[in-house]
């Protein structure tokens, strides 16, 4: 069954914004959207956006309880409008970001994509953000130590042994993984 609920955007700051992403939680009843529905978003000229729906609890059916909604909004300073969420059975795939960022978690390292840009992070040794890559082109050099605590007796902390890498939101418009 296709549902359909409004999201009233405001900009506050005074800027003019364009696709600029929000996030909003959203709360759905038992059974009413599932993990893998489509879903989409029209902003308040009408035109369909690209979405991202991130799971933050769910029923014990597995159907969301709760999701964090990311949506691109583009206002005039001080502007308001209202989106349509639609959502569940019947709703039309969303229509795909250009630059989408994409996550790559199988394997080592761990990687974060957009476009050109790749950021890894590895499960071994250094834990930190280890590499990013520009059109092949990498940032940092081989064997950097990247981020270092140093204390103020000047013993320096870094990252040691094996890290725990979960992604926590994996695209199309954030990206965000847990590393302990």
């Amino acid at each position: 069954m296709l549902m359909q609920r409004t999201i009233k955007v405001a900009e506050r700051d005074g800027f003019l914004r364009r696709s600029f992403p929000c996030t909003t939680a959203m709360e759905f009843g038992r059974g009413l959207f599932r993990p893998g529905d489509p879903a989409r978003l029209f902003d308040p000229a009408g035109k369909e956006q690209p979405i991202q729906v991130d799971a933050l609890r769910t029923w014990e059916d597995g159907s969301i309880r709760a999701a964090a909604i990311t949506l691109p909004i583009t206002l005039p300073a001080k502007g308001e409008g209202i989106c349509k969420f639609e959502y569940g059975d019947g709703a039309a795939p969303a229509v795909q970001l250009r630059n989408p960022v994409i996550v790559r978690a199988e394997g080592e390292p761990v990687e974060v994509r957009q476009g050109s840009v790749v950021y890894q992070v590895r499960r071994r040794g250094f834990n930190l953000v280890d590499q990013v890559v520009f059109n092949a082109h990498t940032f940092l050099r081989p064997g950097a130590r990247g981020a270092v605590l140093v204390l103020k007796d000047g013993r320096e902390l870094l990252p040691e042994g094996e890290a725990q890498v979960r992604v926590e939101t994996h695209g199309p418009w954030s990206a965000r993984l847990r590393v302990e």
